[in-house]
């Protein structure tokens, strides 16, 4: 028998984005949370902004970062919203950030049909709004359940089932995990799954029909790893926010996806999230990374 310092043996991080009372956005990662149906259920502590938030105005942004997002979610993980930190929280070295999107390079979109805007980088984002809050773990545990729900669904189409508008793509949707406090991510299918057919859930889209002999490596900040294939080379970099990828000619023909962030071009042209570039043979590009962007590039060899 043991008794485990914390009980978080893997679930998604989560991107809460929600309104300050002067107007402005707090917005903190967090992992306890679970979804049934159209309901999302949160863990918080009571004191922090973002419950205070969530009592206050009842709106909520659910933005879910995938395995390539640890940077912007490291750079949140010790701060707070709240101007007078509490206690327990300066035992843990926490600090007071008032423009949590601008502390971590991240983007505010503007929502649907909540105030808090979400995030722009991060491939899915739920808008919802609270229907109760209650504590959890007894009275004097500090922590509430937040039950919300879920009113919009946005999500990138580059995360959706071939052919479909309303399935995400297990196999493209590679969620940002905590494990006892510790970020992971670039997850693989390990079988066919019974449940799945049970509900009618389609099959996931193949990394690559045109080119199974393509494999996607994984990538570091500042870092490209390419993976030369028999018929493609494979790239993905990570920029930092100002970072300039340099002027570079091409041989071949090359497409160029912008998996999030946002990058402006030596010529002017700005590519978003889920924007692709096509470059012939011949052609040159270099560009600056207006956030922080994970590009992925594949020069057809054949």
């Amino acid at each position: 028998m043991i008794t485990p310092r914390v009980l978080y043996f893997g679930t998604p991080v989560v991107l809460v984005s929600t309104e300050n009372p002067d107007g402005s956005f707090n917005l903190a990662p967090m992992s306890s949370a679970w979804w049934v149906g159209s309901t999302c259920l949160l863990g918080l502590d009571e004191t922090s902004a973002t419950t205070l938030n969530l009592r206050r105005t009842g709106e909520v942004v659910l933005n879910l970062p995938d395995a390539s997002m640890a940077g912007p979610v490291n750079r949140l993980a010790l701060t707070t919203g709240a101007p007078l930190v509490p206690p327990h929280k300066v035992a843990k070295n926490y600090l007071h950030v008032a423009d949590k999107f601008r502390h971590a390079r991240l983007t505010p979109i503007e929502s649907d049909v909540v105030r808090p805007p979400w995030v722009g980088e991060c491939p899915i984002a739920l808008e919802g709004t609270v229907r109760e809050v209650r504590p959890i773990g007894g009275t004097r545990s500090g922590l509430v359940s937040i039950e919300v729900e879920v009113l919009r669904t946005h999500a990138r189409y580059d995360m959706l089932v071939d052919g479909s508008d309303r399935h995400i793509d297990p196999e493209r949707w590679d969620p940002l995990l905590m494990k006892f406090t510790h970020l992971y991510g670039y997850t693989s299918r390990l079988e066919s799954s019974v449940l799945a057919k049970g509900w009618q859930i389609p099959e996931p889209s193949p990394r690559s029909t045109e080119n199974p002999s393509v494999e996607w490596a994984p990538a570091y900040d500042g870092v490209a790893q390419a993976v030369v294939a028999e018929t493609a080379a494979v790239s993905r970099w990570h920029l930092l926010a100002g970072a300039e990828l340099p002027e570079h000619d091409h041989e071949r023909l090359e497409h160029i996806l912008v998996r999030r962030g946002v990058w402006r071009l030596n010529d002017g042209l700005v590519l978003r999230t889920g924007d692709v570039l096509t470059t012939g043979a011949g052609s040159s590009h270099g560009g600056t990374a207006l956030s922080d962007t994970e590009l992925w590039a594949v020069e057809v060899r054949r």
